[in-house]
């Protein structure tokens, strides 16, 4: 019998003692050579897509008298028209675009208390008849179409069994863009368009386009003559202006008044105006940002021109002048603080869609102009019944508008009373301005649409801009303003995460791409996706903007990576104070030109960051002095064989006039003159040297077969280039300071590269080099490739980049993945 205390039952249990902690010790080695993974927490996808997605609703429109809204709704690509009542019980009529329901529009307005017109990203015109909820078209390119006569093709047969070279001929769509209602009806439009194969036939016209009967009436016409070429109109659809950018200085003329037996002559603009009131309208590349003056837009007198200038001054003021006399009006808006006109809105030109992409491939006017279906945005308010200038609202989104009309500066000013937290905007009014269509935006929510009434005070709201994301889903964005120790304003913003992943949460540092442009102020779907991965995001306005003047311009010329470094340590140590973050979890993502500060403050400080992201990023600023990169065409094999047609046809053509010419004349090298069997009327003598007066003279036809195999056009000022030779110290232009390559080996934080490829405006070369560099030092960075995405849409507006992105930040700011140790007992 085994008791407790007899000897066989003690050597037993020290046996199992023995045992179990063996066991014990053997499960603790296995636990601590097997890691485990910690979860990754995944980011909401149907957030990320609701804060990226475009805006539902881009056009919004109040009728005359003020009783019926009109506004867009695009889903699942579909853009449909909604036309409410502003009055109980808000009637609503819904009206389909039918073949144009996959278009975005560019335009909406009232023509008639029951009619709309509108224009699409389609390049197509048309009108809404709201009782019977019909869309139609009246004008798209193939209407608009024009005959080309090209100077290759009419001077040589297609094929050698064709004789006559007279006829020959195509049609070539011209897409039109909508301007503006002709000054006399409603029922009509101002429209224009630009067609070409060369830039020989290239022409821009403008026109009057009969709503009711799909009538167009040619107004006006201008040769484009230089590549990039930019022409401004009057209110009658007249060209008025126009800027050369073949060469610097780049600068505006104006045309002379036609007579029968002059054409219009273009004259500089500085040469016309007198000496004591002109302002340069010519700029060389370090007088871009200086000082100069550029034109805005006619007013509804067809002689004033309205113009920007910071001639004399520190910011962008806008001032009126007459032309006819040269004397200046009373029009003269400044602000001290901030510009009231984008210099860089019609210096720098955003990234082609596909529809623009595929007219630019066969339209070569397109190219030569950049002609698009929206026109360039405006800082001028035009009263839609006048014509007349009303209003200026700054390029900076949270700057409130200035209202020249008292009327509307009350009703402005009561709006603001009303939601002093908000940005507002007057959209649209009725006439006799009792109704207003205001919309409410802040840097958290990307809008809502209301009717104001000011008689009564009362608001009713109709639809919100972008319904997805929920207000409970969207974080919490401010702005901020501090001075750096230099005394300069340091701007920006702060998205505050609606669930951070640890207390304190961690912080991102966001550079977007705005060197030389005003920078992101209003909603930001970068931040609210950046905040998603529950990181405070911190957006700071680096020097190098534009919109507060020259002197923050120019304040980060002789160092721009270190003044932006530095702007962000000031503000760094401001938000501890605001907003608590972990210093040890800090990271830098950048785009663009972002991306390479975000680099560049990578190296600089690698103590400080722990992780970087590049999107789009360049290596040294050498890269903004290369002309963008430009896409090949879909089109352009099917172009290619029908240029080596054209060519063979060309070659077959001469080779038969010279044996037509060796058989009347005998040998070339013994006669030395003979008739020209293809200048029977001997118009040779009469010929410029260029050989264009005549087109059936054999050398016109040699030369226009060297036109065609000269492959080489004309190219536009790359004014970005030359502006960053000029602004930035050659150091960092020839890759001595600067660059990212060079100080490659400062930066050791993780690294991820998203890069797009076959794109219009961005490179992926530098991208390329960057990862070839990291990996000769042993290093593998993180590599995202995507290709170039549909109608012009950023790196930035993509959910599979944040997708990236919210991954890598996980994996190396949160420290995931990382092993358990061994387990102790705790007592």
């Amino acid at each position: 019998m085994l008791t407790l205390s007899s000897p066989v039952y003690r050597r037993s249990a020290l046996l199992l003692a023995t045992l179990l902690i063996c066991v014990g010790s053997v499960h603790a080695q296995l636990w601590r050579r097997t890691p485990k993974v910690a979860p990754t927490p995944g980011v909401n996808q149907e957030h990320l897509n609701a804060f990226l997605r475009p805006l539902y609703t881009t056009r919004a429109t109040l009728s005359r008298d003020g009783r019926h809204l009109a506004y867009t709704i695009t889903k699942a690509g579909s853009t449909t028209i909604e036309v409410v009542g502003t009055d109980y019980p808000y009637p609503r009529r819904s009206i389909t675009l039918g073949d144009l329901a996959e278009a975005r529009l560019t335009a909406l307005d009232w023509i008639a208390p029951g009619r709309l017109v509108f224009a699409t990203e389609e390049w197509t015109i048309g009108v809404i008849d709201i009782d019977q909820e019909v869309a139609r078209a009246v004008l798209d390119p193939i209407r608009f179409s024009t005959e080309i006569i090209p100077f290759d093709v009419n001077l040589a047969a297609f094929g050698p069994e064709q004789d006559s070279l007279r006829d020959v001929s195509y049609k070539i769509d011209r897409p039109p863009r909508l301007v503006r209602f002709a000054n006399h009806s409603r029922a009509k439009v101002i429209i224009e368009g630009v067609a070409g194969a060369h830039l020989r036939d290239s022409r821009w016209v403008t026109a009057e386009l009969n709503l009711d009967t799909g009538e167009v009436k040619l107004l006006d016409a201008v040769d484009i003559s230089t590549p990039a070429m930019r022409a401004l109109i009057d209110r009658s659809g007249r060209f008025r202006l126009v800027e050369e950018r073949d060469k610097l200085p780049i600068q505006w003329r104006v045309g002379a008044k036609e007579s029968k037996l002059f054409k219009k002559r273009w004259r500089s603009l500085d040469s016309v105006l007198p000496p004591e009131v002109a302002d340069p309208f010519s700029a060389n590349a370090d007088t871009l940002w200086t000082e100069r003056s550029f034109p805005l837009a006619f007013d509804a007198d067809p002689d004033v021109l309205i113009y920007a200038s910071n001639v004399g001054r520190n910011t962008y003021g806008i001032f009126g002048i007459d032309l006819s006399t040269g004397e200046p009006t009373n029009l003269a808006a400044i602000d001290q603080k901030i510009d009231l006109a984008d210099p860089a809105a019609t210096l720098f030109s955003p990234p082609l869609g596909d529809r623009e992409s595929h007219f630019r491939s066969f339209n070569v006017a397109m190219h030569y102009t950049e002609f698009r279906a929206d026109r360039a945005p405006s800082p001028l308010i035009v009263d839609r019944n006048s014509g007349r200038m009303i209003g200026i609202r700054p390029p900076l989104e949270f700057a409130r508008t200035r209202w020249i009309d008292p009327r509307l500066t009350l009703a402005d000013a009561e709006i603001a009373r009303a939601f002093p937290d908000r940005d507002h905007r007057i959209i649209d009014w009725d006439d006799t301005q009792s109704r207003f269509l205001v919309h409410l935006s802040s840097a958290s929510d990307p809008g809502r649409y209301f009717v104001f009434e000011k008689p009564s005070g009362n608001w009713t709201e109709f639809v919100q801009a972008s319904p997805q994301p929920t207000r409970e889903q969207r974080h919490h964005t401010e702005r901020f303003t501090i001075r750096s120790p230099s005394g300069l304003p340091i701007t920006g913003q702060i998205a505050v995460p609606n669930k951070p992943l640890i207390d304190p949460p961690s912080l991102v540092v966001y550079f977007p791409d705005a060197l030389w442009q005003s920078p992101p102020s209003g909603y930001s779907p970068a931040m609210q996706t950046l905040a998603e991965t529950g990181c405070l995001v911190l957006q700071v306005d680096y020097p190098g903007t534009s919109g507060r003047g020259n002197e923050f311009l120019f304040s980060a010329r002789e160092a721009p990576d270190q003044a932006a470094l530095a702007a962000v340590e000031t503000t760094l140590k401001w938000l501890q104070t605001k907003h608590s973050f972990s210093p040890r979890r800090i990271a830098v993502v950048g785009a663009g030109y972002g991306g390479w500060l975000a680099l560049r403050a990578a190296e600089l400080r690698p103590d400080l960051f722990r992780c970087v992201v590049s999107l789009n990023g360049i290596n040294s600023l050498e890269s903004l002095t290369r002309a963008p990169p430009e896409r090949e065409s879909r089109e352009s094999g099917y172009r290619r064989q029908e240029q080596a047609r054209n060519t063979m046809a060309y070659e077959q053509s001469i080779l038969d006039d010279l044996n037509t010419l060796m058989k009347r004349g005998g040998n070339t090298e013994e006669t030395t003159s003979f008739e020209d069997p293809t200048d029977a009327k001997n118009l040779e003598a009469y010929k410029d040297p260029t050989g264009t007066d005549n087109p059936d003279s054999l050398s016109t036809r040699i030369a226009a077969f060297r036109k065609m195999n000269d492959h080489t056009v004309a190219k536009a000022v790359n004014l970005r280039g030359r502006l960053a030779s000029w602004y930035f110290p050659q150091d960092y232009i020839r890759g001595k300071e600067g660059s990212v390559l060079q100080d490659l080996e400062k930066l050791m934080a993780p690294l991820l590269i998203c890069q797009e490829v076959d794109s219009l405006s961005a490179r992926s070369d530098d991208a390329i080099a960057l990862r070839r560099q990291l990996r000769r030092l042993k290093r593998e960075p993180r590599f995202f490739e995507l290709p170039a995405a549909t109608y012009g849409r950023s790196l930035e507006q993509r959910p599979e980049t944040w997708l990236e992105v919210a991954d890598f930040l996980y994996t190396n700011l949160y420290n995931f993945n990382v092993e358990i140790g061994p387990t102790e007992e705790v007592l």
